[in-house]
């Protein structure tokens, strides 16, 4: 799909793109059981990239040794080359062809999520339509706080489907 993109053969629409602080947790998470040394974490790198990425992952990331919690370093890793990176060249080759490209990353944690997964794929959904919360977290309200958020991303998305423009409501 995204060599579509490169060549220019998408419906040339204006865009609101994004994805979420730790997109790949939900996987990462169980696969590991919320734990993982540098040796699993390696391991694991060795099966989705190539000698060339791992080797400069250190230049972009810095040491995994200096990592406190070795999973953590996972996540932001996969999350940014799994979600992240495809969201920013998206919304990239749809301003290149002049069109509106609205990018967020969305990085609010609720209080209840587990601590290994933090804002995981799908967690704004949780924002967007709240009546969901109650079928993930029964015994959670949101703040005052979450509540004005969960009204604002309504708010800017209900603005994005009127106006092709998430900051314009005319």
């Amino acid at each position: 799909m995204e060599n579509s993109y490169m060549k220019g053969n998408f419906q040339k629409i204006p865009i609101l793109v994004g994805s979420n602080a730790n997109e790949t947790s939900l996987f990462t998470c169980p696969l590991f059981n919320g734990t993982a040394n540098t040796t699993q974490v390696e391991a694991f790198f060795k099966t989705i990239y190539n000698d060339s990425i791992i080797n400069d992952l250190a230049n972009t990331y810095g040491s995994i040794f200096s990592c406190n919690n070795p999973l953590t370093y996972l996540n932001i890793v996969y999350s940014d080359s799994w979600a992240h990176c495809g969201s920013r060249r998206v919304a990239s080759h749809f301003a290149s062809h002049g069109l509106p490209s609205f990018l967020y990353t969305y990085d609010h944690v609720l209080p209840v999520t587990p601590s290994c997964v933090g804002v995981f794929h799908v967690a704004e959904l949780l924002m967007l339509f709240p009546s969901l919360l109650h079928y993930m977290y029964p015994n959670y309200n949101f703040t005052d706080s979450e509540q004005q958020l969960s009204t604002n991303m309504i708010l800017y998305w209900i603005n994005f489907i009127r106006t092709s423009n998430p900051n314009s409501s005319r």
